[in-house]
């Protein structure tokens, strides 16, 4: 069975699914994303296999996607926060190390 008919019929948390296949600073650091998310009122939501979606105001904002062969995650940004909060972005950001983080 694919990953997604396993996954689509529990839309699991991306928590339970992370403890299973991340560990060490790679889940910890994805705990703590996810802590900062949940503080800000965006809670991920299952959108396919070991992927989740994150959106506000009905606006995606990024997708978190979980790796199980690197046992690695990593968030992708969405064509709205490209187009709407990263176009000229360098006139907005000045500290070299914010801007290395953003890309």
């Amino acid at each position: 069975m694919s990953l997604y008919k396993s996954q689509k019929p529990k839309k699991p948390k991306i928590e339970d699914v992370a403890k299973e296949i991340i560990d060490g600073d790679h889940l910890k650091n994805l705990l703590n994303f996810l802590a900062f998310l949940n503080d800000n009122k965006l809670t991920p939501r299952w959108q396919s296999g070991n992927s989740w979606k994150v959106v506000y105001k009905n606006k995606n904002v990024c997708h978190i996607n979980l790796n199980d062969h690197e046992g690695v995650w990593m968030i992708r940004h969405s064509q709205f926060t490209r187009d709407k909060w990263f176009v000229n972005y360098e006139k907005y950001i000045t500290d070299d190390k914010l801007k290395n983080f953003i890309l």
